[in-house]
């Protein structure tokens, strides 16, 4: 099973308790760890909370997939963002941020309104974009992950560089009349580069896989992404860097 970073993971009951008693190495306190063992194991307003790929640690067992959780409710004005592991037998449907796009919603929020806008641009220019974060969280649960404030993080397949451009810009230009900020990667062979950071003119790119960060430099970005190509092995000497469980730190 060929995972990347931010598919969503319907998992089984054993799965969602593995995940939780993998989190025994770290340190909580006795009502967070409550809260924390019923929002893995439990259905939360009848939603079972999906789980999401995050990048692999160095050490984990290759018979284990990293993942994360985040909480739909906020404590203290924060979400729990849990990190934690499963089996990969217990894995039972993985759902793409392309798929979640696709499925029906309400829009209870400006980044949930925003996101109709994105699916006319994407199907007016035959391109792939899906839906990451909050938005995708509240479309795959109905659960209330998004409100006024919340960000609009989105994913796109292109190795068209006019196209991508112009995609880029016609998004963020949703962004005034929508109230709320839009964030882009653009996927190249399943390593993530922030389409902001593409059209600057720096020498060197970062780009996310599920393995590790690396910076990338942006003539070899550029032909990477004309000839639809794109090697782990392409790095900056010096440049590889590393972050355990980067998006979902407690």
């Amino acid at each position: 099973m060929e995972l990347r970073r931010h598919d969503f993971l319907e998992i089984t009951e054993i799965g969602r308790v593995f995940a939780f008693q993998s989190l025994k190495t770290l340190s909580f306190e006795k009502k967070k760890l409550e809260a924390i063992e019923k929002m893995l194991t439990a259905k939360v307003n009848g939603h079972f909370i999906p789980a999401i790929v995050r990048r692999k640690e160095r050490h984990s067992n290759s018979g284990l997939v990293a993942v994360g959780f985040s909480s739909p409710f906020r404590v203290n004005g924060n979400r729990f963002r849990i990190p934690a592991f499963v089996p990969m037998d217990e894995i039972q449907k993985t759902v793409t941020p392309y798929d979640v796009i696709q499925k029906s919603y309400q829009a209870t929020s400006h980044s949930l309104t925003a996101l109709k806008e994105v699916r006319t641009i994407a199907l007016r220019n035959n391109i792939k974009i899906g839906v990451l974060g909050s938005a995708a969280l509240e479309i795959m649960t109905t659960l209330p992950y998004t409100d006024n404030h919340s960000d609009l993080d989105l994913v796109m397949k292109c190795t068209d560089i006019d196209l991508m451009k112009k995609i880029y810009f016609s998004i963020k230009n949703l962004e005034q009349p929508f109230e709320c900020q839009i964030d882009l990667e653009i996927e190249i062979n399943g390593i993530g580069f922030k389409a902001a950071e593409l059209f600057q003119d720096t020498k060197q790119i970062l780009g996310k896989s599920i393995d590790n960060v690396q910076l990338y430099s942006r003539t070899n970005v550029m032909e990477w992404i004309d000839a639809n190509t794109i090697n782990e092995g392409d790095v900056i000497n010096g440049s590889k860097i590393t972050y355990a469980r980067e998006n979902f730190r407690i």
